[in-house]
């Protein structure tokens, strides 16, 4: 690593990113380029929250730049110092929308090699589909890229532990791109003897076959992929023979049409249109239009014994004859097309994986943004009612943002597929509803306000219980604010969302009417308390030993048995010999009473049948289980509750003929329907309001601008700062607040168009200084001005769509950095 982050900020080309993806490493990586990041600002570092894959972080690093080129190094290899301006160069003058990158030669270093060489000179070739065909054209770290376009393409397939770069190159290459060569050597590959490929030689040869294979399938008939773009939907032979062939068909054709044109002006050129379109139904595919052009004056000037130079001073009439033989092709009826529609490629899943569809994105009724274990627990049931409704659901992994917290190991115990997030956020998805149990987590927030902005409707289901007001928390969260439809457990807690301007929808607990569902199990034989010690995530873990030091003398006093369930986030150790190693669950059945603080255990216990007692020493204010209708005592003193243990016993009798109420308030719908279906039946409704008219590259341009803003969504203060909760709280008028959104696109949007205009005369000004010794910043200041036009166009532009004024500000900034650039460099 430490080699690799030498030889990039030795790089000539000066202005430029590297971005970090520390994607769970276990040796000195972080430690490394943080080293360097202190040193050098213009390195970035990212962590992910759990350890995805090399896709997945090379899509994390996509996602997360701001610069209209990316290219990708792997921590092992090297770029030669001119490495970044050798590869940028052409792109920067490049108008070819068919062109997705440059790339260059590699050289392939040993093991111990900690610098590069210098750059040498190669023979390369443009690289298409057409002629790499089945081969892989380069490694991972040759190719520099259009950004936008790879973006498009919906980055690298994070399902593959192999070849996915070569898998990428296939499937962009497919798509109708093309790689522009630099004949230069400008990066190193090392050779590793613990290489994932000399460890796995086998899988890698069987992933190749597979991908090879794919260049003789057809794509889906319905594939298209960009209206700029001809997309290669046919297997690769057909386009190879046609290539093959075209150069002697057009010449003889164009000989033909020459020797009818000689006798008469009009000549019937129907029957050559047919051969055409039938023998190169793909020509404008496999050759340019120059090409053709060229092609056939050939036959013309052969026909004539004329050289082609002086064809059209002699016969001016070649040029109409020519326009007038390819219109008659074009209007020829094309062959019959093979059914290819049920073509399945290699490392696709139609919910997993939809990249190989080019062009199409998958529209999914609703998908759902989950985080946790117990998050997918709650909803299997829910999506099992949806699939029973014809209603296409699909989850999105954010544990690369939140850590690992076992969803994926429930995922495969439940056998729920998973999309990954970049895939999501790259746009290969786009939803009519989106639906989240956390709308106050920064990723969620920034895709929801993405989706509102699109049109897409949100929805948060609130899957416990909830300190809504955050009464006991030193931050307004804007606890399920965000969303345009919250399904709440229980009638109370409207009482929450009286000032919103959200649907509110009372849907119930699915867990907690299992429980209540379930057979009633008797009392253990011998009394015993469950201490519930549920202090987490910061909130009010101050009191957590004092708490729990009172419940533990409470129960001595009472001369009754004790255990300690402990949350999972509550980082207590007091009496860790008494914590049970049971499920609180289980730990629930198997005690007498259970004592609790402001948790969902309150009503966890009541539906087992256990008696509860709300025990509120350190006098939390949030009010929802402050009035227990009967249903449990509160204490609030470690000798309160010694009394209330004391008839332990009793306690059950004298509150149970109130539990009823108490749970189908907090936790049930007033129509006694199932929660899970009830939460099924609200999303389905919620669905059908949805507008039918196709959203997608509005979504996806807010997903990229959400991406730029805030480097893939790992800088959360900032989707904090600029993203705020759509419906207010207490503020008497609830209004929406896209324009806060509006910043953000706003932002990114003129980011994109200022980097590529300041890189392109930093680039020339560095260049030019190098080779004539000219001031810097004269160069700068001739150009300037070009740039500032770009932002100005690009301002009234956005302006005039948005009607928004509070716009202005962020595009101010943008050209106040270039100017601080250019003229205090």
């Amino acid at each position: 690593m430490r080699w690799t982050l030498d030889s990039i900020v030795a790089q000539t080309t000066k202005s430029f990113r590297c971005i970090v993806v520390n994607d769970g490493s276990t040796d000195d990586t972080r430690e490394i380029a943080e080293e360097f990041a202190r040193r050098d600002k213009r390195i970035q570092i990212i962590n992910h929250g759990a350890n995805s894959g090399l896709s997945a972080a090379r899509n994390t690093g996509l996602r997360a730049t701001t610069s209209p080129f990316v290219c990708f190094l792997d921590a092992d290899d090297l770029m030669m110092r001119d490495s970044l301006e050798l590869r940028l160069a052409p792109l920067l003058e490049c108008d070819d929308e068919h062109v997705i990158g440059s790339y260059c030669g590699s050289v392939t270093i040993r093991e111990d090699t900690e610098k590069p060489p210098r750059s040498s000179s190669c023979i390369l070739k443009p690289v298409d589909f057409l002629n790499t065909g089945t081969r892989c054209p380069f490694n991972a770290n040759q190719p520099l890229f259009f950004a936008d376009k790879l973006c498009r393409l919906g980055g690298f397939n994070e399902k593959m532990v192999q070849a996915e770069d070569y898998e990428f190159w296939m499937r962009s290459l497919r798509a109708g791109y093309r790689f522009v060569a630099v004949k230069r050597h400008a990066v190193t590959y090392r050779s590793r003897s613990r290489s994932m490929i000399r460890q796995q030689p086998l899988k890698h040869l069987d992933i190749a076959i597979q991908l090879n294979k794919a260049s003789y399938m057809d794509l889906p008939a319905q594939t298209s992929f960009d209206a700029d773009i001809t997309t290669y939907t046919k297997k690769w032979p057909v386009y190879r023979q046609q290539a093959d062939l075209a150069g002697r068909i057009l010449s003889f054709v164009g000989m033909e049409a020459a020797r009818r044109n000689q006798a008469d002006n009009n000549a019937d050129l129907n029957d050559l249109g047919v051969m055409l379109r039938t023998e190169l139904p793909d020509l404008h595919q496999v050759l340019s239009r120059n090409d053709i052009r060229l092609h056939l004056k050939t036959g013309v000037a052969r026909f004539h014994t004329e050289p082609q130079k002086s064809l059209e001073i002699n016969f001016p009439q070649t040029t109409a004859l020519l326009e007038r033989l390819l219109k008659t092709a074009l209007k020829a009826p094309l062959p019959s097309k093979v059914d290819s529609s049920n073509t399945t490629f290699p490392f696709t899943d139609s919910v997993e994986f939809s990249g190989w569809n080019l062009g199409k994105t998958r529209q999914p009724s609703i998908v759902f943004l989950l985080q946790k274990d117990y998050h997918l627990e709650t909803l299997a049931p829910v999506l099992k009612h949806l699939t029973t409704r014809n209603i296409d659901c699909h989850v999105v992994d954010l544990s690369s943002h939140c850590g690992d917290r076992f969803l994926r190991s429930k995922a495969v115990e439940l056998d729920i597929p998973l999309i990954g997030l970049s895939p999501f956020m790259l746009g290969l998805y786009a939803p009519k509803v989106i639906v989240a149990l956390n709308d106050w987590d920064p990723s969620v927030r920034a895709i929801f306000g993405a989706a509102q902005a699109a049109g897409i409707k949100t929805a948060a289901i609130v899957e416990g219980i909830q300190d809504y007001w955050d009464a006991d928390i030193n931050r307004d969260r804007g606890a399920y604010r965000m969303a345009d439809a919250v399904l709440l457990p229980g009638s109370f807690d409207k009482r929450y969302f009286s000032d919103s301007k959200q649907e509110i929808h009372v849907c119930g607990l699915p867990r907690i009417a299992e429980m209540r569902s379930a057979p009633p199990l008797p009392l253990p034989s011998i009394p015993r308390v469950l201490i519930n010690s549920n202090f987490s995530y910061g909130v009010l873990v101050e009191h957590r030993d004092a708490w729990l030091t009172q419940a533990v003398e409470a129960c001595e006093q009472a001369g009754l048995d004790w255990v300690i369930s402990r949350h999972p986030a509550d980082l207590g150790t007091l009496h860790q010999d008494k914590v049970t190693p049971e499920t609180f669950d289980a730990a629930t059945r198997n005690s007498t009473v259970v004592v609790q603080r402001f948790a969902s255990g309150i009503l966890e216990g009541l539906a087992h049948g256990r008696q509860v007692i709300y025990f509120n020493p350190h006098a939390e204010q949030v009010d929802k289980f402050k009035d227990p209708m009967g249903a449990y005592p509160i204490a609030e003193t470690t000798q309160e509750l010694a009394r209330l243990l004391e008839n332990a016993p009793g306690l059950a009798e004298l509150h149970r003929h109130a539990w009823p109420g108490f749970l189908d308030t907090h936790c049930a719908n007033r129509e006694g329907v199932e929660p899970a279906i009830a939460i099924a039946r609200t999303l389905g409704d919620l669905f059908d309001q949805v507008e039918t008219a196709s959203q997608a590259n509005e979504w996806r341009t807010n997903l990229r601008a959400v991406d730029m803003f805030s480097r893939s969504m790992f800088d959360t203060r900032k989707i904090l700062a600029n993203i705020r909760p759509t419906f207010g709280r207490n503020t008497g008028k609830v209004e929406r607040r896209e324009g806060r959104f509006a910043d953000v696109l706003m932002s990114s949007s003129v980011n994109t168009i200022v980097t590529r205009s300041k890189l392109k005369l930093i680039v020339e000004a560095e260049k030019r200084q190098r080779s004539e010794g000219a001031s810097i910043r004269n160069l700068h200041r001739k150009n300037l001005r070009e740039v500032l036009l770009h932002i100005d166009d690009h301002l009234e532009i956005f302006y005039h769509k948005t009607k928004d004024t509070r716009l202005i500000g962020p595009v101010i900034r943008q050209a106040s950095r270039i100017y601080d650039h250019v003229f205090k460099k």
